[in-house]
């Protein structure tokens, strides 16, 4: 009895939860060579751990039509406090809002200070094995917002799914993690209000990997992307090319190869695509370049000043 009556509960609860954050009123992939139809200071200190689809070290803190069901839960974390339980977004709300879907699958999304509803950029932010954004603040939420106020989507995988969670261009096809953080985008831009030409996505190594699947696959959906440390399959360049890109890399990398990145940026430069930039950093390794694209001055500028052509 008591555990029917608890269950009555979290789903009377989970039944009141949704995102309405206008003014407080209230993805598959498959396995062709075809994309998928979608309709100034700076942190940078690193922790290392084991990443990537061919058992990578990395740092700390990468669309349907699905919503939210009844057993989704959210609670929020403004700064220093963390307020557990059903939360409804509205436009008094800011800090990092955190959710569960009835899947398991754990998203955050940073609001920031005073953001009043405003159609602002939104940033999809593609961690590495290990990693857990929703543990602690990660580093890009401070350095975009110091740019200007952003939105920051915080989609979460734990290790035990393993080093190449968000999959990559070595799938036949997108993974269901990847396809539910692809619909809680889609969800979030429509519920939320943000600019839909300003979605953005920054992965490191393991989410480095997700960004160029993503871009493979949702060619139109981006308004740009950063890869930082990730590999990819010689795959997909032509979808590539049609979303501004900057890839980085360092070239002493012993998790995964620079040649990947070399490849996959020549390959769109070939596919005619005029808007991929490339940047190697020399004698550097696999987690300290993560670092260093962190710290890459204009980075973040570019990307928020990047509109799909």
């Amino acid at each position: 009895m008591k555990w029917v009556w608890v269950k009555a509960v979290f789903l009377f609860f989970g039944a009141m939860v949704a995102i309405a954050c206008s003014d407080g009123s209230g993805a598959s992939g498959d396995d062709s060579d075809e994309p998928l139809d979608s309709s100034s200071d700076i942190d940078t200190s690193v922790d290392s751990a084991t990443d990537s689809s061919t058992g990578t070290e990395d740092t700390p803190d990468t669309a349907s039509d699905q919503v939210m069901d009844s057993d989704t839960h959210l609670d929020v974390d403004t700064s220093e406090d963390t307020d557990t339980g059903p939360f409804t977004i509205d436009t008094d709300a800011s800090g990092t809002v955190r959710w569960t879907d009835s899947n398991g699958n754990e998203f955050g999304l940073y609001l920031p200070d005073g953001w009043a509803g405003a159609e602002l950029p939104i940033v999809m932010f593609l961690h590495g094995y290990t990693n857990n954004p929703l543990s602690a603040q990660p580093w890009i939420v401070s350095a975009l917002n110091q740019i200007e106020p952003c939105a920051v989507f915080l989609p979460y995988r734990p290790a035990s799914e393993g080093a190449a969670a968000w999959g990559g261009t070595y799938d036949p096809a997108l993974r269901t993690a990847m396809v539910a953080t692809m619909s809680e985008l889609d969800r979030i831009v429509e519920e939320c209000g943000f600019n839909a030409a300003r979605q953005y996505v920054y992965g490191e190594s393991m989410g480095g990997e997700g960004v160029f699947a993503l871009l493979y696959n949702f060619p139109e959906q981006f308004g740009g992307a950063v890869a930082v440390a990730g590999y990819t399959l010689l795959k997909g360049a032509e979808q590539m090319a049609q979303t501004p890109l900057w890839i980085l890399h360092g070239n002493a990398d012993t998790i995964n190869p620079v040649s990947s990145s070399q490849n996959i940026y020549q390959a769109i430069l070939d596919a005619g695509g005029s808007h991929v930039t490339y940047t190697e950093f020399d004698g550097v390794d696999h987690n300290p370049s993560i670092s260093m694209a962190a710290g890459e001055p204009g980075l973040l500028q570019w990307l928020l000043g990047s509109i799909h052509p």
